[in-house]
């Protein structure tokens, strides 16, 4: 076979593997599976895990509210934890001034002393009226776990995803870490480790993160990250 043949050769089989590459990008983006997971899966496989380990966007252990911006009500810190009562907003700058589109959000021993509840508003910006963006509700006013929309400071009272708090689960005076993963239009929400709740919704595409309470919640925390996803 000439040189030129050869190279010929090889164009042709680089064009037959972009087109088979493209066909099975195609067919994930179909099925609704995220390329980006599907390459770390196979890199956790053959243990290149590091190509693909979240990396920490925002975070804060709270020692003080530098990062946050207050809406509504007097949140406090102390001993490296915050802690919110009745009628709170708080937004989370470093995580406000980015506005990406995925991300998951951690935050550790999340402790509910007494009330009707807690919030954690993410893909969310705010303006003078208020809030714009998705809320995920620790609520055991409704005795649910809730996800709603925010449009100009006001909830949208029909949820988009809600479920029951199982008959028995530690509400008050018990840590928990809660976990949301924002990816494209699913959130799913993980307690402890267990997934409790899953939504989607297209209506807001970035924003950042922060708290909510209301009635005569008296709500703390020590440690809230935002992580990159595939």
């Amino acid at each position: 076979m000439h040189s030129h043949e050869r190279g010929q050769g090889f164009v042709e089989y680089a064009l037959l593997i972009s087109l088979i590459a493209l066909t099975v990008i195609l067919a994930l983006q179909m099925m609704g599976v995220s390329v980006g997971k599907a390459f770390c899966d196979v890199a956790a496989v053959i243990n290149l895990t590091s190509v693909c380990s979240p990396k920490v966007l925002c975070e804060d252990s709270f020692d003080s509210l530098a990062n946050w911006k207050t809406f509504y009500g007097k949140p406090v810190t102390t001993n490296g934890k915050i802690c919110l009562d009745k009628g709170t907003q708080v937004y989370n700058t470093c995580s406000m001034n980015t506005q990406r589109e995925n991300y998951t959000i951690r935050l550790e021993n999340a402790l509910l002393y007494q009330g009707n509840g807690y919030g954690i508003f993410f893909r969310t910006v705010y303006n003078q009226k208020g809030a714009n963006g998705y809320i995920f509700q620790y609520d055991p006013g409704l005795q649910a776990f809730v996800i709603r929309k925010w449009v100009n400071g006001k909830e949208i009272w029909q949820p988009i995803a809600k479920t029951p708090i199982p008959n028995g689960y530690p509400i008050y005076n018990t840590p928990h870490n809660v976990e949301i993963i924002v990816r494209d239009n699913l959130f799913t929400v993980l307690i402890d480790g267990q997934q409790v709740l899953q939504a989607q919704d297209d209506t807001y595409k970035e924003g950042g993160i922060g708290f909510r309470t209301w009635d005569h919640t008296e709500f703390c925390a020590d440690r809230i990250a935002q992580f990159s996803i595939p």
